[in-house]
């Protein structure tokens, strides 16, 4: 702050009226007529922001431990490289933006409680900044939400984008576009404020406020679309595996529908009610701040806002720590880490699938469901079963151990099928039976990052892997 200022002196972050001055709490909570009862909010903020770094994101282990274990330990990334496109990986990179959110609140709060670094410039850049990285957490959620719809309903995802690419364009144009448009708003407030350009520095802080405004309508709009649509797909499985009366558990499956209700209609709900706090604020800025009530509810509001979506993102990741939920896709042929194929189709009668590797990887091979609840894709030379979205657990699940007594009395029969004619490379399922059949402890699967696989199919890893290379049935 500029200490050349009176205290009586109205200025952009502590404006006054009839000589008595009230404090910007974005900016300051010192030498005002209502700093008592902000220095209070502010505590409560920095004891509920720590509360959500060290315990809440993960039992038994604190926000901060998860994270280091799963990318050192469990050598995960945050973001990774797949089709020439910079993608978030859901679980960590929701896990880091909320922490990092939390943690520059904390530090935002501290620096006013305890009135360091007077800069305005600084303090008008951390708050804004902080709330940018809330924006990114729930933002890279849209991403996982809309790649799950691509590998799970492809026919609804043409209908809506058509292109993965230009999917990949509009999630990463979003979740950019803050950190561009209202980081200028942000320092031309700051800077002009710190120049003593008042009214510059209003208008500078209405032009942010309507951008943030704009920003979070686009964001939670999407995100509703896409979380209602991934939660009719998942709901329309899960009905058709309870009508199909077949011994498959959906517990699982509606557990995961729940965390996509949670986290989506969490994120849309607080970015709408964001988006009307920050255009009341950014229209009637000062009227607001000098109107003690007022104050004091948006100010409120405004930080619990963040604090609250943290706390049921939280509540849903937590929800079932152990969740083996993931989603059978076929890999391409190559063996890349890229899934591929398998469409759920939520007219519950056809399911496509499209192959590669072979001439007729273009094409659509159709198959119908069993009477036993499970997939069926045919295609000229073989057949080959599938579960999409079904939970594996590999114990007590009598068709799974079914196809693997099949699987090991075609090796001790030697005739292994041919599964290069399908011209794809195995289901995760199929793979495991293969390398496993022979074993006598069930397999449990522990993919350390199937919390969320639900929301980001493509962090799944190939299951080409599965199979020993030096066998017949090595895949072309």
């Amino acid at each position: 702050m500029n200490s050349n200022v009176s205290s009586t002196e109205s200025t952009y972050w502590r404006p006054c009226s009839e000589g008595i001055c009230y404090c910007d709490w974005r900016l300051t909570i010192t030498h005002c007529y209502d700093e008592d009862i902000f220095r209070y909010i502010n505590i409560v903020i920095i004891a509920l922001s720590s509360c959500i770094i060290a315990v809440g994101t993960y039992y038994p282990l604190p926000g901060i431990i998860l994270l280091y274990h799963r990318l050192v330990n469990l050598k995960q990334v945050i973001f990774e490289y797949r089709n020439n496109f910079l993608r978030p990986r859901a679980m960590e990179s929701i896990l880091f933006f909320m922490v990092l959110f939390n943690m520059l609140r904390l530090i935002q709060a501290t620096v006013l409680v305890t009135d360091t670094a007077q800069n305005i410039v600084f303090r008008q850049f951390l708050f804004e900044f902080s709330y940018e990285m809330g924006f990114t957490t729930l933002g890279v959620y849209l991403f996982g939400i809309i790649h799950a719809l691509r590998e799970s309903d492809r026919a609804i995802f043409d209908q809506w984008i058509h292109s993965p690419f230009f999917a990949d364009i509009l999630c990463t144009s979003i979740i950019v576009a803050p950190y561009i448009t209202n980081t200028i708003c942000s320092l031309g407030a700051g800077v002009s404020a710190y120049l003593g350009l008042t009214q510059q520095a209003n208008n500078f802080a209405q032009a942010l406020y309507t951008v943030w405004t704009a920003h979070c309508l686009a964001l939670s709009s999407m995100t509703l679309f896409a979380g209602w649509r991934l939660i009719r797909i998942l709901n329309t499985h899960i009905r058709r595996k309870e009508e199909s009366k077949a011994n498959i558990d959906t517990t699982k499956v509606k557990l995961g529908a729940s965390k996509v209700k949670i986290i989506a209609f969490t994120s849309a709900i607080c970015l709408y009610l964001y988006a009307g706090v920050a255009i009341v604020y950014g229209t009637l800025r000062i009227p607001i701040i000098t109107h003690v009530p007022y104050s004091i509810f948006l100010c409120i509001a405004w930080n619990g806002l963040g604090i609250v979506a943290s706390m049921l993102v939280t509540f849903a990741v937590i929800l079932n720590p152990r969740m083996k939920l993931s989603l059978l896709f076929t890999s391409d042929s190559s063996g890349a880490t890229r899934s591929q194929g398998l469409d759920l189709d939520t007219s519950g009668k056809i399911l496509t699938s499209v192959g590669s590797g072979n001439p007729n990887s273009g094409k659509k091979k159709k198959g119908k469901y069993n009477t036993n609840g499970t997939n069926m894709t045919t295609s000229e030379n073989g057949m080959h079963y599938d579960s999409a979205f079904d939970t594996h657990t590999f114990d007590d699940h009598t068709i799974y151990n079914t196809k693997m007594i099949d699987m090991e009395t075609m090796y001790r029969d030697g005739s292994a099928p041919n599964y290069a004619a399908i011209g794809v490379a195995p289901t995760l399922s199929t793979a495991i039976a293969m390398k496993y059949s022979n074993r006598s402890n069930p397999l449990v699967l522990d993919d350390n990052d199937a919390e969320l696989v639900h929301a980001y199919p493509e962090s799944m890893k190939s299951s080409s892997h599965l199979v020993d290379e030096n066998e017949p049935h090595r895949y072309q």
